[in-house]
């Protein structure tokens, strides 16, 4: 696992509060969430394809035609947590059972995340966490 900017081991979940508009009657809630997350990673050079529905829940999006990392954005609803997002790998038990790895690939796309969050203006208290989203001990940064 590599290191972040504090020299620590990279965090891949981040909660996070916008005052951008968003339908809350939309199912999952949030399509204009997800749509801003992946046109500024766009910006920042990831091939981010249009957020797609998730199950209901969260708004998925990929990086690319290839199978690989993915970052799932959806709303939490909690005052603290208002959206969380969470970069994911695309690689299964098995693959990982033969040794296979995008760990870098998901760093990438934390840094390249955080990056496109902390430059909007829409966005604040953007908190990194490892596992889940609610422990204590988050940081400003992955």
């Amino acid at each position: 696992m590599a290191l972040g900017p504090s020299n620590v081991a990279m965090r891949l979940n981040v909660t996070f509060q916008t005052c951008l508009r968003f339908d809350m009657d939309e199912q999952p809630i949030g399509s204009a969430v997800g749509r801003r997350i992946a046109e500024r990673l766009r910006g920042l050079g990831l091939a981010a394809l249009i957020p797609e529905n998730h199950e209901d829940f969260a708004w998925s999006i990929d990086f690319g035609d290839q199978p690989g990392p993915y970052l799932l954005v959806g709303y939490v609803g909690d005052e603290d947590f208002q959206w969380l997002a969470q970069v994911y790998s695309g690689i299964g038990w098995f693959g990982r059972l033969r040794g296979r790895s995008d760990q870098k690939e998901c760093e990438s796309i934390a840094l390249a995340l955080h990056r496109a969050l902390t430059t909007d203006e829409t966005v604040t208290s953007i908190r990194w966490h490892d596992g889940e989203f609610s422990e204590t001990g988050w940081r400003s940064e992955p």
